[in-house]
């Protein structure tokens, strides 16, 4: 997961998408496209509650038990 806030003062998300379209034909070739995703928040350099929580849940699925005290 990729969070690029559309306001970022160190990032363009437009960048973010040409980098993350380059790596999907990878993801796809390894029949995993569903697990590359980008988040882009409207705010600026930030890590937003919400994109934090979706992290979370992120982490508990790919990393199983014992990640719940994350959040």
């Amino acid at each position: 997961m990729i969070v690029a806030p559309l306001h970022d003062g160190n990032f363009q998300a437009e960048s973010v998408d040409r980098v993350v379209s380059a790596a999907m034909a990878l993801y796809k070739l390894h029949n995993a496209a569903d697990r590359l995703q980008v988040q882009h928040p409207d705010c600026e350099h930030d890590f937003p509650d919400p994109m934090r929580q979706l992290a979370y849940q992120m982490f508990e699925r790919v990393l199983g038990e014992g990640t719940e005290g994350f959040n």
